[in-house]
């Protein structure tokens, strides 16, 4: 995997399953992780379950990498916005504008860009105005990397 250092991903689920690989794997290639889960510690966690925020932590660091744990669960629309608030930037989705996530950030005046298929053609260095009331993204320049 190319190098993902200076980059920033949120990774849900977090605390075990396919969401704890993925944050591993972005992690070690040098991302900084922002992982979410409802359980932060092992002791919070109902018996059955397994991991935990904390102990994603640990293991994404043993490989070399830097994680951010925020507990939340992604049905209460305050620990959403928790989330969003903290890590606020540019928040993109393939999907529509009727998306939870769309309209959190929309309320927390977050720019969202839905519904484009062609997003991953944003560059790294770009400059990008986007105007929240047309939901257009205007390339300003092109900023190139040292």
């Amino acid at each position: 995997m190319k190098s993902l250092k200076g980059k920033v991903a949120l990774v849900t689920g977090a605390s075990r399953g396919i969401g704890k690989g993925i944050a591993m794997v972005l992690g070690e290639a040098g991302a900084t992780v922002y992982i979410t889960a409802r359980t932060l510690t092992k002791n919070s966690s109902p018996k059955r379950y397994t991991g935990s925020l904390n102990q994603t932590v640990r293991e994404i660091k043993a490989v070399g990498g830097k994680a951010i744990p925020i507990k939340c669960d992604h049905s209460i629309d305050e620990d959403v916005k928790k989330v969003f608030k903290r890590i606020a930037g540019l928040a993109y989705d393939c999907g529509n504008w009727l998306c939870h996530e769309t309209n959190l950030c929309r309320e927390l005046g977050i720019p969202a860009v839905v519904g484009l298929d062609g997003i991953h053609q944003i560059q790294d260095g770009e400059r990008l105005r986007v105007d929240g009331s047309t939901g257009r993204v205007y390339r300003l320049d092109f900023v190139e990397k040292k």
